[in-house]
């Protein structure tokens, strides 16, 4: 029957099923209560499908007779095994990711989230995965969450498929068997899986990094919510134009390493490790899932940080600012932002494995369905969980044995399935599960004992990973919304808590500097800004060290004593023209070069500040933080820009939309900056185009591109500063900016550009302060106008002498 070895089609594994369910359910019952009336056939390395040699009552219930289809033998490779191979797991992976494709751009988003700040494309750090979920759906719809799914799917299908079907080629180039040594078994297995997966990298690594640039392409960015690519094709092309096609492989060779460490675990440990589950528990799903579940999470872990390198080199593609090497992103983020940097997601990850273990899992039921084909042909034997019942588990009915290892052939049994697919539960006895024909009683007592003991165990396999998943889920949940307190609901507090670490005062205060003229203009603004410093300064959650007025005036004013100050020269003689705007770089040069500043960080501020709540340090990870201004557009003046900023060192997106206050920085970032800041602000005003097209934004431009020359991009945070009457509420701000005029009319209506019926404006007290108590808006007024007024009037009310200037 040699010449019958094939595998069975759809249709006849179709005819078998149909054979059995025309046969009363009272005949087929008793059929499966006698082994005895089990048929094996020798078929010379083949085994024949049980399915097809059942005994079936009289022939007058039987449509058609179904005769033996014999199926190829395990251990039997060949193109048609390939192809299948790749197809099984192409499309177990594409449904598994499509279902995890939420937690997977949420995981992308918090991991590579440092460098989309850096690069101006993320407005404040994600504070954890509940915060990034809901952040996300506000700004960009729920269906945002599976953004870039298309590319990771097309990635997938192909990396999966070829993983799978490779790592069957590669076990063959590996063939080991335990009898060999255990342990060169397990590296065989180990070798096999990593290979395959790093054999499959290079075909797909270009879909990766576009499925990773689209997943980070945060709409909630600088440009109004603009995103940086238009989907899958626009990132091929924009990574073309600026880096070629090294720009689609960066960050490949650390990517080999990580894809032959990850998947070296995820395939070999679980091949070497699921023979070791005792007794019924290698066909469990509980044991199997928990198995997949763990070394998922173990091999994803062991990884991360090599994962984490190679996505933050993908970043770079298209930036000015570039790794050298992934040895040198891995020193650069230990240095400026810690190891645990190198962890970020790995909760988001951790939730993710669930797919990755339904990968393994639905590959193998899928074979196991469609070609008989089980675990000891080395294909991990996953029976997922099936969804038609709440309380039944599936469960397939086999003897494990290597037809090149054992001389009696494979059998497949598929009585549970058809017993579960009947609706009722499935039956096994140490009879159903007999290998041998002529076992003994007590070797059958002896099975039923470790039946008994494997129950057990999967209890407490199944009952342990609840409580993980339980703790894990309520430590989330604790984490994110306080519960601290010790008398809440059990229900909601994890079993194992996180030990609470002591919040530090100040963990990384700031010097407040601002630059001021001895103007009495000048001089109330600045009066008012610092009495609202010293309100806020000894608040929770403020990091304001101390304060420094950096008057550019040369001499020393009547506001000294009130006010700590440092006097600096004023510009020279011709360069004090016009708007003069070239003022705060002359002043910061002076000051960085002769004060001593005991803070490592600087808050850049402007007299017309007022701090409305308690400023942290919003730089992070040695990132400097700066308001974006919608007004900055150097892509707009790009002809301008490219004088000061040639078009070797970057793009003009390089540049951030923002000017050098308000900015929190490092003392020593600054010290770099500030020379040249100045001399290109020079540069700039002694060209006519320049100083025409940027006018009194000019320092600011000069601030924005003196950071991107060297190298510097900053986080760009929204709430850092809000501007009345354009931003209507203080709610989440840390700083009201009154550059504008606020007009209303009696009816509360804005009448900007024209002066309304009520009216504050900084520039209506020129050669003096503005009186105390000043007429609260009208109703209807935002509440931001009505809060700055507010504050004034109390700084006013509370500074002595406020009328002498």
């Amino acid at each position: 029957m040699v010449d019958q070895t094939q595998y069975p089609t759809i249709m006849q594994k179709a005819s078998g099923q149909f054979s059995r369910s025309c046969v009363s359910q009272d005949i087929y019952a008793s059929a499966f209560q006698r082994p005895s009336t089990y048929q094996r056939r020798a078929t010379y390395g083949n085994y024949s499908n049980a399915a097809f040699q059942y005994p079936l009552a009289a022939s007058s219930m039987i449509p058609a007779a179904a005769s033996p289809v014999f199926v190829q033998a395990p251990g039997e490779k060949g193109l048609t095994n390939f192809a299948i191979d790749f197809l099984m797991g192409g499309v177990s992976a594409a449904v598994s990711k499509t279902a995890a494709a939420p937690i997977e751009r949420v995981k992308l988003l918090i991991q590579n989230q440092d460098e989309m700040l850096k690069a101006g494309r993320l407005s404040e750090p994600y504070k954890g995965i509940g915060e990034c979920f809901g952040r996300t759906i506000k700004d960009e719809g729920f269906g945002s969450l599976w953004r870039g799914n298309t590319a990771n799917v097309i990635r997938y299908f192909p990396t999966q498929a070829l993983n799978f079907a490779f790592k069957d080629y590669f076990k063959s180039l590996f063939n080991f068997k335990k009898d060999n040594g255990y342990w060169k078994w397990f590296a065989g297995n180990l070798a096999s899986g990593g290979a395959a997966g790093a054999s499959s990298l290079l075909f797909v690594y270009s879909l990766d990094y576009a499925r990773t640039r689209l997943a980070n392409d945060s709409k909630a960015a600088k440009k109004g919510g603009e995103r940086q690519f238009n989907g899958l094709v626009d990132v091929y092309k924009k990574t073309l134009k600026t880096d070629g096609i090294a720009g689609l492989y960066r960050g490949f060779n650390i990517s080999c390493v990580g894809i032959i460490v990850y998947r070296g675990l995820y395939f070999g440990l679980y091949d070497s490790l699921k023979p070791l589950l005792p007794g019924n528990l290698q066909d469990s799903f509980f044991a199997s899932f928990a198995l997949g579940w763990l070394i998922t999470n173990g091999a994803g872990l062991a990884s991360y940080p090599i994962d984490t390198v190679r996505r933050r080199m993908m970043m770079t593609s298209g930036e000015a600012v570039k790794y050298k090497s992934s040895m040198d992103a891995f020193q650069q983020i230990l240095k400026k932002e810690g190891a645990k940097s190198l962890f970020k997601g790995a909760g988001a990850n951790i939730l993710r494995a669930i797919a990755g273990a339904g990968v393994l899992s639905g590959y193998d039921k899928l074979q196991l369905l469609l070609l008989g084909k089980k675990f000891g042909s080395g294909e991990g034997n996953v029976i997922m969980w099936t969804l038609h019942t709440f309380v039944g588990s599936l469960q397939s009915d086999a003897d494990e044995f290597d037809s090149e290892e054992h001389s009696t052939p494979l059998r497949i049994n598929y009585l549970s399935d058809r017993l579960f697919l009947s609706g009722d539960f499935p039956v096994f006895s140490s009879l159903g599960n007999s290998t041998n024909p002529n076992e003994t009683v007590s070797e059958r007592g002896s099975t039923s004992i470790m039946g008994k003991a494997s129950t057990l165990l999967l209890f407490l396999l199944g009952f342990g990973f609840f409580v993980v998943t339980y703790n894990l889920l309520t430590l989330i949940v604790h984490n994110r919304s306080g519960l601290s307190n010790p008398d809440g609901s059990p229900l909601l507090d994890p079993v194992v808590q996180m030990p609470h670490r002591k919040a530090k005062n100040s963990p990384a205060p700031f010097h407040v500097a601002l630059t001021a003229t001895d103007a009495p203009y000048n001089k109330w603004q600045c009066r008012i800004m610092y009495y609202w410093y010293k309100q806020k300064k000894a608040l929770p959650g403020s990091d304001m060290g101390g304060f420094t007025r950096i008057l550019h005036s040369g001499n020393p004013d009547n506001l000294m004593d009130e006010i700590p100050t440092f006097v600096v020269d004023p510009l020279p003689p011709g360069l004090d023209r016009g708007y003069v705007v070239l003022n705060r770089p002359w002043a910061f040069v002076q000051w960085l070069e002769r004060a001593t500043i005991k803070e490592d960080y600087v808050l850049m501020a402007e007299p017309d500040h007022i701090f409305v709540n308690p400023l942290p340090n919003l730089a992070v990870g040695g990132y400097p933080a700066a308001f974006p201004f919608f007004y900055i557009t150097p892509e707009k003046y790009e002809n301008i820009v490219r004088k000061y900023y040639p078009l070797e060192m970057g793009p003009v997106t390089n540049i951030d939309p923002i000017g050098n206050s308000p900015v929190i920085i490092k003392k020593e970032s600054l010290e770099k900056i500030a020379p040249t800041w100045m001399n290109i602000s020079m540069t700039m005003k002694n060209d006519p185009e320049t100083d025409k097209a940027f006018g009194w934004v000019l320092e600011m431009y000069g601030y924005a591109i003196a950071s991107a020359v060297h190298g510097v991009r900053h986080i760009l945070r929204k709430d850092f500063m809000l501007q009345p009457p354009w931003d209507m509420s203080t709610k989440g701000k840390f700083i009201i900016h009154y550059t504008y005029g606020c007009d209303y009319n009696l009816k509360g209506e804005l009448t900007y550009g024209k002066i309304g019926e009520w009216r504050f404006d900084k520039r209506s007290h020129l050669r003096g302060p503005p009186p105390r108590n000043i007429s609260m808006p009208p109703r209807g007024a935002p509440e931001s106008v009505v809060t700055l007024v507010k504050m004034v009037n109390e700084a006013t009310a509370n500074i002595p002498n406020w009328d002498n200037l």
